[in-house]
């Protein structure tokens, strides 16, 4: 390896590229800069590998090195020629599949060179010489494919400077400095590459374009520090000045123009020819203008001047004169606005106002509104009857007066955050959204001693030019809205019979406690026993009425903190947070006891199961299962006994209302059985028998007790009434498993044996035999016996009813055999008047 003059200014190269690629890649902003780092990219891998070409002494790793520096020497004119399109913005027709297609000749070029010794194209010869400033370098024979790239670099990086000379003679009033320094920047390596090219032995052989970037890069950091090269580029007249909406024209210090955009040319009727003229003659119809120019200081104007058709036009002017460092005038810039349509505007701001604020007055919300300093400016006839404060009170008013009628005090309203730079306004409503410019919030607070909850929306006002000029807020009263959304809330959690919790609450609840700091967490499953036989017996408002009475009883057992709802049918479930097995069985007991206590139609008997949740590794669904399954055995231990209990209480209520008193049960039963053994009824049958014969008229509890009590004939729709009693009765009885085995002897009890009996038209044999002999026993009892509406009936009245009723309605050998019975007891049979 050697050093070397030669290699030090190729490293001075490199650095140079080196930093400037960094530079300009740490800026890019936009394509140009983009391109520009591209081919600084080229230039710096070119002169890095070129630094190893001659340092090295040998033949092979000199020309690896050139190889590996034809990766910048193929790409770099490309890259420039792009980079010098998009500063002169003659780029529209370089798309990607353009830079591909470009890319082909330098893409191949690389290749022959990276596998030169197949075939020799780019260099047929390469072989060792040595000079002094060199040491010793390759030389390399040029091939044909050599020329033929040159001959491409040198179509693109020509066609890069007359681009240049195109932009320098388009655009020399302004950017000639900057364009001539990046020409100057762009020929010097050009001219060290022609050099090395066409008199490499001229100059020992050796590549000095490298060395001329070296120079390049001296020029475009002048360019970048100096005259701002990166900041501002050709295209920028061209795109700012001439598509400015404002007119521009510029002045020299002999108050001659030297340009003209071309909005100025279409407000003050001027063209290309007036550039070179004297601004006395070009705006000679403008005399109020050329009056402004004279003066030596800068200004803004407003004139009218009359435009293309004779339309008045008013133009705001604006003059600012160019200064020397020695403070001496070096020409003017004037810049011309139409403001003509923001003058009407303002015209018609003013006219539409009034209008405005007439509107807002009549707008079925309360609306108030108020100007950028915070004076209201409107205050229409709702906020009046909301706020009980008079627009002449308010109109004017600042330093939030408008607030008082609300809070009682001055503090910023929601209008104050829409135009003012206040602090988040969360705190103080209860609900608050931003939609666009907009700000909407929900308020509940105490207005004229009632609490009035507010919906509230604020919005800025804009003038023409799109500026804020205010403000506007409207009001309106939705309290008996939330009233409503609070009923549909209540609705939603509670069940409408027990006004408990529902199930969807307590999912809700159970997800939020089921949490290891809510451990023990316990959950007690209840049941109403026997709501299904109630539901028969009483009607299902008597089924209601239990469920309340138990919800009660429930709800005055649990703590504050218990979560108790209707889990669904006659199921209550309760879960208890931080509550350990021994505290849920308390719960449990204190509700067993409140039952025992409770007074109402029938025994409240609730069966109940409960489970505990100690790790968090449970499964809070394992926990209700368990729950469930402990209050199902809870229930079948109990269920015969509830039954029973159940039952008692039933034949109670029909000895207490009279429909039929002990005595008739126990003769009713005492007939039945005489007559069941006098026909041979199996033994197996006469438990049935008995039973059935004390409750067959069961069905009467859920009877109107008016019509069971009434003197009088019974109506035909009070006569449909009494006739439901035996599905009634059958009802009660399936729901109960003590009563279930005469469910239908009941339903069967008024069918008669001709067929024309109730419910279902049952005839002879098809009617089972006890209610056959039951209802015989039921009529002769009602013979004997006085009735609100009759007498009991004589002894031979009785035998003449029971022999025509034979064959019709009752069974005509159970009639003979019960008649036989009467003549056998005679006088002991209490047939009275016998």
């Amino acid at each position: 390896m050697q050093i070397n003059f030669f290699i030090i200014l190729l490293i001075a190269a490199f650095l140079i590229s080196l930093a400037l690629t960094v530079y300009i890649g740490m800026r890019r902003t936009d394509r140009v800069k983009s391109e520009l780092f591209l081919a600084m990219l080229s230039i710096s891998i070119w002169s890095f590998a070129a630094i190893f070409e001659a340092a090295f002494t040998g033949l092979d790793l000199k020309i690896l090195f050139s190889k590996i520096s034809y990766l910048g020497i193929v790409t770099l004119p490309v890259l420039f020629f792009f980079f010098i399109s998009s500063y002169t913005n003659l780029d529209h027709w370089i798309t990607n599949r353009n830079k591909l297609f470009l890319f082909l000749i330098p893409a191949a070029t690389f290749v022959l060179a990276a596998t030169n010794e197949l075939h020799g194209l780019l260099w047929p010869e390469i072989y060792l010489k040595q000079n002094k400033i060199a040491g010793i370098f390759a030389f390399y024979e040029h091939g044909l494919w050599y020329w033929i790239n040159i001959s491409y670099s040198y179509i693109f990086l020509g066609a890069g400077i007359v681009m240049l000379i195109f932009s320098l003679f388009r655009y020399k009033r302004f950017y000639s400095l900057q364009t001539r320094v990046l020409m100057i920047a762009s020929l010097s390596p050009i001219m060290g590459n022609i050099m090395y090219s066409f008199g490499q032995s001229s100059i020992g052989g050796m590549e000095i374009t490298p060395i001329c970037f070296t120079l390049s890069g001296i020029f475009l950091t002048l360019a970048i520090f100096k005259y701002q090269f990166m900041d501002i580029t050709p295209i920028a007249r061209e795109v700012i000045i001439e598509n400015l909406y404002d007119g521009v024209f510029l002045v020299n210090k002999n108050n001659k123009i030297i340009d003209i955009n071309e909005a100025a040319h279409r407000l003050l009727s001027l063209s290309n020819s007036d550039i070179g003229k004297s601004v006395d003659t070009a705006l000679s119809d403008s005399p109020e203008i050329l009056e402004y120019l004279k003066m030596e200081k800068n200004l803004e104007k407003t004139v009218r001047k009359t435009g293309i058709r004779d339309n008045k036009l008013f133009l705001e002017l604006r003059i600012t004169h160019l200064l020397d460092k020695k403070k001496e005038r070096t020409g003017t810039i004037i810049i011309v606005r139409d403001i003509t349509s923001e003058k009407i505007a303002e015209r018609k701001l003013k006219e539409s106002q009034n209008m405005l604020l007439n509107i807002i007055d009549f707008l079925p919300d309360a609306t108030f509104s108020i100007d950028k300093e915070g004076r209201v400016i409107a205050w229409n006839k709702e906020m009046e009857g909301l706020t009980g404060t008079k627009k002449e009170d308010m109109l004017g008013k600042g330093d939030y007066e408008y607030s008082i009628p609300f809070y009682g005090e001055r503090r910023p309203v929601l209008i104050d955050y829409v135009i003012g730079d206040l602090p988040e306004p969360e705190k103080q409503y209860n609900v608050i959204e931003k939609k666009g410019n907009n700000l909407v919030a929900e308020l509940e607070l105490t207005l004229n001693e009632n609490n009035v909850h507010l919906w509230i929306e604020a919005s800025p006002l804009f003038d023409s030019n799109n500026e804020m000029i205010g403000a506007i807020e409207s009001l309106k009263n939705i309290t008996d809205i939330k009233n409503v959304e609070k009923e549909l809330r209540h609705i939603s959690f509670h069940d409408n019979l027990t006004e408990l919790y529902n199930r969807a609450y307590f999912k809700e609840e159970l997800k939020r406690l089921n949490r290891s700091r809510q451990l023990p967490l316990s959950i007690i499953i209840a049941d109403i026993n026997g709501m299904k036989l109630v539901n028969d017996a009483f009607g299902h408002n008597m089924g209601d009425r239990l469920l309340k009475h138990a919800a009660r009883i429930l709800k005055k057992s649990c703590r504050a903190d218990d979560i108790l709802a209707r889990w669904g049918g006659d199921e209550f479930i309760i879960l208890l947070p931080t509550t350990g097995v021994k505290e849920a069985q308390e719960v449990i007991e204190r509700i067993l006891n409140r039952c025992k206590k409770t007074r109402f139609k029938i025994p409240i008997s609730i069966s109940m199961g409960s489970d505990t949740k100690i790790n968090s590794g449970t499964r809070i669904s394992t926990v209700l299962k368990k729950a469930e399954d402990s209050m199902y055995s809870s229930k079948l231990l109990s269920s015969k006994s509830v039954q029973n209990l159940i039952v008692r209480s039933l034949t109670k209520i029909l000895f207490e209302r009279n429909i039929k008193t002990e005595s008739h049960s126990e003769r009713v039963v005492s007939l039945s059985k005489r007559l069941a053994e006098k026909i041979g009824l199996p033994e197996s049958k006469m438990d049935e028998l008995i039973l059935h014969a004390k409750l067959y008229d069961i069905g009467k509890v859920a009877i109107n007790e008016r019509i069971l009590k009434k003197k009088s004939r019974l109506k035909k729709a009070e006569w449909d009434e009494i006739k439901k009693h035996s599905e009634i009765g059958y009802r009660i009885a399936n729901s109960s498993s003590v009563l279930a085995p005469i469910a239908e002897y009941i339903l069967c009890q008024h069918e008669w044996w001709d067929g024309s009996g109730y419910p279902r038209g049952l005839k002879e044999n098809k009617i089972p035999v006890i209610s056959r002999i039951v209802s015989l026993i039921d009529a002769y009892n009602a013979m004997i016996s006085d009735r609100p509406y009759r007498k009991a009936y004589s002894g031979k009245r009785i035998i003449i009813e029971l022999e025509k009723s034979s064959g019709t309605q009752f069974d005509p050998d159970l009639v003979s055999g019960f008649l036989e019975l009467l003549d056998e007891d005679g006088p002991q049979m209490s047939i009275p008047g016998s």
